[in-house]
């Protein structure tokens, strides 16, 4: 199986090397004012202060107010980035919208990224870059949550200090943040350390359309990192684990609704499993490198 992944990569990709615009960073949000206290202005302000500079920005906003939606549009005006490209989706659908962006993108590899995760230092998009050489597709970044209030108490703070381009201050101030090891009242956090395709993983567009795309049948919140995941697995074998990055989430209210629409969504995600005759795929041995990462009836 080995042997036929390897070369199902090198007949897609030959070298792997990238060409044109290195990086294409696809971040989608949704009313990220009014349900994240619009930490998406200082994701944006981190990633604009990377030290790679072939790359784009593609902002897909997944149907948000109006309200939020002007904020948003005047934030990036303000900051006068030409690297931001700003779509609006009216689907509200997560899968629909990093399709959407992964069309656009300019560049053979994407990084996509959730509107509430902050890049911790500036050579975060050359390391994925560097990455990008060793696989089609990676994930399992070290994922660092914040205390539920750090964020409002610090946003004018880092947000002025990296306007002003002094990222080793901001980086001082966030990594002293202690972050909250008991995330969402759960008991077993693991997979919440680390990151998925979704939130911060990188793929390069090829693999993407080989495997059909993300797929727009899961709707909502959940599970569709782990149904692109499983099929990136099965058809490329195991990801670039990127683990020596570190990135902060910021800590944010998840709705009843989001349960109801993860519920639903793992229903499907496990009957489309079943149709590969496998019980559980165990995305959280394949964040660590660990074994027997499928399970078969």
């Amino acid at each position: 199986m080995r042997c036929f992944q390897e070369c199902q990569i090198k007949k897609l990709f030959g070298n792997g090397l990238i060409t044109k615009m290195d990086i294409s960073v696809i971040l989608i949000t949704y009313n990220n004012y009014t349900l994240k206290s619009g930490c998406i202005e200082t994701v944006l302000l981190a990633i604009q202060n990377q030290i790679c500079k072939s790359f784009e920005i593609i902002i897909v906003d997944n149907s948000s107010s109006e309200a939020d939606t002007t904020k948003l549009k005047n934030f990036i005006s303000s900051i006068e980035c030409p690297k931001i490209k700003y779509i609006s989706n009216e689907v509200n659908n997560i899968s629909t919208s990093r399709n959407i962006g992964a069309k656009k993108a300019q560049s053979e590899l994407l990084l996509f990224l959730d509107d509430d995760m902050l890049l911790s230092n500036p050579y975060i998009l050359q390391t994925v870059i560097n990455a990008s050489n060793y696989s089609v597709y990676g994930l399992s970044a070290v994922r660092l949550w914040t205390k539920k209030d750090w964020y409002v108490q610090n946003k004018h703070l880092i947000n002025k200090l990296l306007r002003e381009q002094n990222f080793d201050e901001y980086s001082r101030i966030i990594a002293s943040d202690q972050p909250d090891p008991q995330v969402r009242k759960k008991k077993n956090n693991r997979h919440l350390l680390r990151t998925y395709i979704g939130n911060f993983g990188f793929i390069k567009k090829e693999a993407l359309i080989n495997v059909g795309m993300w797929n727009e049948h899961i709707k909502g919140y959940g599970t569709e990192d782990d149904l692109l995941t499983f099929v990136l697995y099965m058809k490329f074998g195991n990801p670039f684990l990127m683990n020596d990055i570190r990135v902060y989430h910021i800590w944010h209210e998840i709705s009843d609704n989001n349960y109801v629409q993860l519920e639903n969504n793992t229903k499907a995600y496990k009957k489309l499993l079943k149709q590969y005759n496998i019980r559980e795929f165990h995305i959280g041995r394949l964040l660590y490198n660990e074994k027997n990462i499928i399970e078969y009836y």
